[in-house]
């Protein structure tokens, strides 16, 4: 059995921005966390960056 999940990752900076022009993104994929969780394994991943913005989306592929 196989699901595919997709996580699309949006990062913005607050007005007057970042004095040293970097940008940290944290965040927490629960909807993943919970397959893990339910005994699903990560068989494989991929990261598709978007040059304009900083987006990006990681896809990942499931395996039970």
């Amino acid at each position: 059995m196989k699901k595919v999940l997709v996580a699309n990752v949006s990062s913005k900076v607050s007005e007057g921005g970042s004095s040293s022009g970097k940008r940290n993104v944290e965040f927490e994929l629960t909807e993943l966390n919970q397959h893990l969780a339910d005994g699903w394994v990560i068989e494989k991943y991929d990261i598709v960056t978007n040059h304009i913005a900083y987006n990006f989306s990681i896809i990942y592929q499931l395996a039970k």
